[in-house]
């Protein structure tokens, strides 16, 4: 209900109830006061339901956040003392939790189990007589409509509000409501009421990009808050209360996904042993209906998925060329990470009339057992024909470790010889030789317009530059990208340039900087994302060669993008760090490597080999390299990365 829709029909009111002389005009309304009364009133019916919630220890910082320490809020939900609040009050792993109620008393808590679909927690105190709050049924809620968002952490006496309208229903893929209302890690767990002091959810922090506690926090006090209707949490307290968390519910699918620009649901990889896979599903397939709603977007079946909790049943249907076919299927907490499989050939850039050329062959791979040798042309694997790497590639991705693969392969004398072999696990190894192919040599007037050490300012970061080298000797059909992030208050430029100008000649690579406006901050990410596709724009890049690499907090934010800029970027390198967050899980098709070079003595030793143990469980590719003592690489160590970059587009 609008603002002044409301204030007429409240003076409506108050007039009603008086009598009016007809010689004496209407006194006049005093809109402002009875809203702010409307308001008062609705959140003093609420009060005894809203309590303060202290934890005590626990991490000092919550991925790239520092943990809060004040008192945070819950709502209550049943009158034995259950209380639901937001999960990321309880992100830091505190080692107590303490609850103060609306009058005044304080009780210990337990934490009972969490929602990680709607990233909400319950916890529970052991006290009778409480009052619940009274949900409002979704149906009910209107766009435009007067929202409260109440916190108890200032003031215990009387909650804290902050007043906006109900800007958006389906939001963050149909699990929130939208406010304007000011929400913040003040009254995160606090309910978003109406007028009539009703819950229409609890407020907590989310983002359309991430799942974890923490994703969307920084969007506090922007206008943009999020509220899980109360109305849906309700029905999950017998689970929660038995101790089981809530999963989010899996298919095992993976979609061309360009968010909200993204067109039809087409399976572009099917996980094995998904339930994507044991219900039949294809890739190719394209999803048409999801629980009796049809499907024309890919947005619009994560609005379907988003709310399903593991253990439900999707019924879906799928067309397969001319058919449509039903499929149902139940969704799962977890899907084992993919195993990356590897034959052991490096492709030669050089393109080929037919097929693709081996340049190289890893040495103990499977490539090496079966008699490949550089030379050989691949003309097909599984019997299906490939013109160039980017297809054997892709065809190599959907192999199994252990799964026979069949390759038609030519050698000289126009022989072609069947050879059969088992993928194995992708090698991270780095390759003692490894002689530069830069492929045909471009045409004079492909090659840029300026060669060697250029500055320039990125568009639309007020002020903000790189730096960036591009070979002079070497005109490749396509280079290597390496953009470099650098330690705060270390840019260290002459020295990079130093070590790499040799490597980029040698191995056709641009070497690119990003300067930070002194220390790293989280805003540099959609920079070094505009950065990159500057460079993708202005230069010819092979995909396959594009690598982000950064030292200490420059480190932290090449892996935190790389795993965000998976789609296009192909390798990372953290030298001396490691990760604040958890990494995505292996896809297939997505092959990005991994190196994490740890510094002896560092204070981020701890962190790096953590990361190394962190990749290695959800089975990333990934390289561990002694970074020299001090600061800095060496020109052995250069060169050895230069390798690795160099041999990014094995399989």
């Amino acid at each position: 209900m609008g603002k002044t829709l409301f204030a007429g029909l409240l003076a409506m009111f108050l007039l009603a109830g008086g009598s009016i002389r007809s010689q004496e005009p209407p006194t006049p309304v005093d809109i402002e006061a009875l809203e702010e009364e409307a308001f008062k009133a609705a959140a003093a019916m609420a009060d005894p339901s809203v309590v303060q919630i202290q934890t005590i220890g626990g991490q000092d910082m919550v991925g790239e956040l520092i943990a809060g320490t004040g008192p945070t809020t819950g709502v209550v939900v049943s009158p034995d003392g259950e209380i639901i609040t937001s999960s990321f009050n309880f992100a830091a792993k505190p080692s107590s939790i303490l609850v103060t109620l609306a009058d005044g008393r304080k009780f210990p808590a337990d934490l009972v189990a969490t929602d990680h679909v709607r990233q909400v927690t319950l916890i529970k105190i052991k006290q009778g007589g409480l009052t619940p709050l009274t949900p409002v049924p979704r149906k009910d809620l209107q766009v435009g409509q007067w929202t409260i968002a109440l916190g108890r952490t200032y003031d215990a006496s009387f909650p804290n509000l902050s007043v906006g309208i109900l800007s958006a229903l389906q939001r963050i893929w149909g699990k929130a409501v939208q406010t304007d209302a000011k929400v913040s890690p003040a009254n995160y767990g606090g309910p978003l009421i109406d007028l009539r002091g009703r819950c229409i959810g609890i407020l907590v922090p989310m983002s359309p990009d991430g799942a974890d506690q923490a994703a969307g926090v920084e969007w506090y006090d922007a206008g943009i808050g999020f509220a899980v209707p109360l109305e849906e949490i309700l029905p999950l307290l017998p689970t929660l209360r038995k101790g089981e968390d809530v999963r989010p519910g899996r298919m095992g699918v993976v979609f061309n996904d360009k968010g909200p620009i993204s067109g039809a649901a087409i399976v572009t990889s099917i996980r094995p042993n998904s339930p994507a896979e044991q219900a039949g599903m294809k890739t190719g397939d394209v999803v048409i209906q999801a629980n009796g709603k049809p499907i024309e977007r890919i947005p619009q079946l994560k609005s379907i998925l988003g709310p399903l909790a593991a253990g439900t049943t999707l019924q879906l249907v799928v067309k397969r060329g001319e058919q449509e076919l039903p499929i149902s299927l139940t969704l799962a907490a977890e899907i084992a990470s993919l195993d990356p499989p590897m034959l052991g050939i490096l492709p030669a850039r050089t393109p080929s009339p037919q097929g693709v050329t081996v340049r190289k062959v890893w040495p103990g791979s499977p490539a090496e057992k079966a008699g490949l040798v550089p030379g050989d042309r691949i003309e097909s694997i599984n019997t299906q024909a490939v013109k160039n790497a980017s297809e054997l590639v892709k065809l190599a991705t959907e192999l199994r470790v252990g799964t026979p693969a069949t390759l038609h392969v030519w050698r000289a004398g126009d022989k072609v010889e069947t050879i059969s072999l088992e993928p194995a696990l992708l090698a991270t190894t780095v390759p003692d030789e490894l002689p530069p192919d830069r492929g045909s040599t471009a045409l004079d007037e492909d090659k840029p317009t300026r060669t060697g050490r250029i500055e320039a300012n990125l568009p639309g970061a007020d002020g903000r530059t790189y730096w960036a080298y591009i070979p002079e000797t070497a005109f490749p059909r396509q280079y290597g990208l390496v953009i470099w992030l650098h330690a705060p208050g270390r840019t260290a430029e002459a020295e990079q340039l130093r070590l790499w100008r040799s490597v980029c000649e040698e191995r056709g690579l641009i070497f690119a900087g990003l300067l930070a406006d002194g220390e790293w901050q989280g805003e540099d990410g959609p920079l070094l994302k505009g950065l990159l596709e500057r460079l993708l724009d202005s230069y010819s890049i092979d995909p396959q060669r594009v690598v982000l690499m950064g030292e200490a907090e420059g480190g932290e934010l090449a892996l935190f993008a790389g795993f965000k800029l998976r789609d296009s970027v192909r390798g990372v390198i953290a030298i001396d760090a490691g990760m604040k967050l958890a990494p995505p899980e292996a896809e297939p098709g997505q092959r990005q490597m991994i190196v994490v070079m740890p510094r002896a003595g560092s204070p981020r030793l701890r962190s790096s080999r953590s990361t190394l143990s962190t990749l290695e469980k959800r089975k990333l590719p990934a390289l561990s390299l002694e970074a020299p003592e001090g600061e800095g690489l060496d020109e052995a160590t250069v060169n050895q990365l230069g390798r690795w970059i160099d041999s990014l587009d094995r399989f």
